[in-house]
């Protein structure tokens, strides 16, 4: 990881103001609204031409191999395949999605190109706060939104209301992205920025997955007959094995 970001002026890393959100992004100056905080820069994966009926471009073979080695690790977490949770596309055109081309990924442990301090801004909402009717209603108002420069203004007055202070911006002829601020910053202030509904996606699935396992082990659960013979005894380790079975582990790792 090598940070070097061109437009950065006195921002600092510090312990999140998120319970449980790590390192975050804060100002030790006063930032004006609409002006450019910080770079979002990385490694860069390129997309497919999209077709001529105006699909969109999907990420290139190369790229798709790339990035899921890159992102394996997040497997663990329960997701079903894995997700590039450092990733957002360059789209210098906001009324052409299709027009994708590149997508820029800042993992700051994997990323061995240059980044930005755009990769430690936190988004101010998790999953949790992203589901029921009124988190629906927010999509598809964001949706509409979208689709027009004007419209953008409301979306960042949204953004502004739920606690953000900044938004990404697709520099138009370099693939690169910023993030600007939406209102007046205060210094100490930390940097909060909407990841967007894709990028939460893979925790809302899991979210889903474990209460469908759940209720499948209800159910079964209550097709079991009730036993009345005594529990089999279970093992337990002994303080004496368990001072056995690591002192092995130790011999083998030396051996």
């Amino acid at each position: 990881m090598k940070i070097v970001d061109n437009i950065a002026h006195k921002l600092y890393l510090g312990v999140s103001k998120i319970p449980g959100a790590g390192i975050g992004l804060f100002t030790g100056v006063d930032i004006l609204s609409g002006k450019p905080i910080c770079e979002y820069k990385g490694e860069v994966f390129d997309f497919e031409e999209s077709g001529k009926d105006g699909g969109v471009a999907s990420l290139s073979e190369k790229s798709q191999k790339r990035l899921g080695e890159k992102y394996a690790y997040t497997m663990n977490l329960g997701f079903d395949r894995p997700s590039a949770l450092y990733s957002i596309s360059w789209t210098p055109n906001l009324s052409r999605w299709q027009d994708v081309r590149k997508m820029i990924d800042c993992q700051p442990s994997l990323t061995d190109e240059e980044m930005g301090l755009g990769g430690f801004i936190n988004d101010k909402r998790g999953y949790l706060e992203r589901t029921g009717a009124e988190y629906e209603k927010e999509r598809v108002e964001r949706e509409k939104a979208s689709k027009s420069l004007d419209d953008l203004k409301e979306f960042n007055k949204l953004d502004i209301s739920l606690g953000y202070n900044s938004a990404y911006w697709s520099h138009p002829a370099e693939v690169l992205v910023l993030l600007l601020s939406t209102r007046d910053i205060k210094a100490g202030e930390e940097i909060y920025v909407n990841y967007g509904h894709g990028y939460w996606t893979p925790f809302l699935n899991k979210i889903e997955k474990d209460k469908a396992k759940a209720k499948e082990a209800d159910s079964e659960s209550e097709k079991q007959p009730e036993s009345n013979s005594p529990p089999e005894a279970t093992m337990v380790d002994t303080p004496e094995d368990l001072v056995s079975a690591a002192s092995e582990n130790i011999k083998d790792e030396w051996l």
